[in-house]
């Protein structure tokens, strides 16, 4: 019973120590830069229905200046 304690004792102890070293830590991280954004449209959407009507913003923005997938399959 005397070890049982001594151990439980021990692990409160290492956890109080390293504690502070954790917190300072997550002080310092950073979110990192976006490189990349995926837009994918899809849902109960095929690609005849992306048109300058329907989807302008789509067509006349994004399409020109990102690569349009027209294969594009996903498993869900």
């Amino acid at each position: 019973m005397y070890r049982r304690i001594l151990s439980i004792a021990f692990a409160a102890s290492l956890s109080l120590v390293a504690l502070p070293a954790t917190i300072a830590d997550a002080g310092t991280t950073t979110v990192p830069a976006l490189n990349h954004v995926y837009l994918i449209v899809g849902e109960n959407t095929s690609l005849s229905q992306i048109t300058k009507t329907h989807a302008p913003f789509q067509v006349s923005w994004v399409k020109p200046n990102s690569a349009w997938l027209t294969d594009y399959w996903g498993i869900s």
